[in-house]
């Protein structure tokens, strides 16, 4: 099933984390789902599932576009070198994800993690958490405003295009992931879905429980917590 998908990392900053991130991947997904890792800077990995790719222009949106425009299906798994893998996918739920958005006209993005504790919440009060939250079905929620979030996501290609594209006619300066969230608009005319409970846990799904407040940056190194960085070296020993 993995086949008729793109999977994308985008390494924006932290190159140095792009070896802990292919190790990772491996060990809780599948070491044979190929990843295309796009970025600006020059990248090399050990993991032969994974393909480096170097473009000109340290901007998000254009590096994603000139990738995107050479690939064939229709939907992509996007993430980013942050997004390092803590534990194993729930590979049922991400399959049931992906034949939602192959097979739906309107549902355009799919979250694989959730921002907050109380997503769990939804379907049994939906109507406490306020207008972006609606019950979909047991594992999954409406929210048209994840379209504007950057984190580990099923994409229609060509909405993301769309989206990217906006970016670049509104002639921001330099695009990054944050531009992308704090700028980007989508048409309601498309939905987006949220799951009650992680598919793909990873540092930054672990950060956003906490609230990943910004006082919080100063005990990371460069993104990472040192209880983070204990973690993969106790995740590599036992994988040896």
């Amino acid at each position: 099933m993995e086949n008729n998908l793109n999977f994308i990392c985008y390494c924006g900053v932290y190159d140095n984390i792009m070896p802990v991130f292919s190790k990772m991947f491996n060990k809780y997904w599948d070491k044979d789902i190929k990843v295309d890792v796009v970025s600006h800077k020059k990248i090399k990995l050990e993991e032969k599932n994974f393909t480096c790719f170097q473009y000109e222009e340290d901007n998000f949106s254009k590096c994603m576009l000139e990738h995107m425009s050479k690939l064939d299906f229709d939907h992509v798994v996007f993430m980013t070198e942050e997004m390092v893998l803590v534990d194993f996918v729930d590979q049922d739920i991400f399959k049931k994800a992906y034949k939602i958005i192959k097979y739906s006209d309107k549902i355009k993005k799919i979250n694989l993690y959730r921002f907050l504790n109380n997503y769990y919440k939804i379907g049994i009060d939906d109507s406490y958490y306020g207008p972006h939250l609606s019950y979909y079905d047991d594992d999954f929620a409406f929210n048209k405003d994840s379209f504007r979030s950057i984190n580990a996501s099923i994409w229609n290609k060509d909405l993301f295009c769309e989206l990217l594209q906006s970016l670049i006619d509104a002639e921001y300066d330099k695009i990054t992931p944050h531009t992308f969230e704090y700028n980007v608009n989508c048409t309601n005319d498309f939905d987006s879905l949220i799951p009650y409970k992680p598919v793909y846990p990873c540092i930054d799904y672990m950060h956003r429980t906490r609230g990943f407040a910004f006082e919080e940056a100063r005990f990371f190194n460069n993104g990472i917590s040192s209880q983070d960085l204990l973690t993969f070296v106790e995740n590599k020993n036992d994988n040896k």
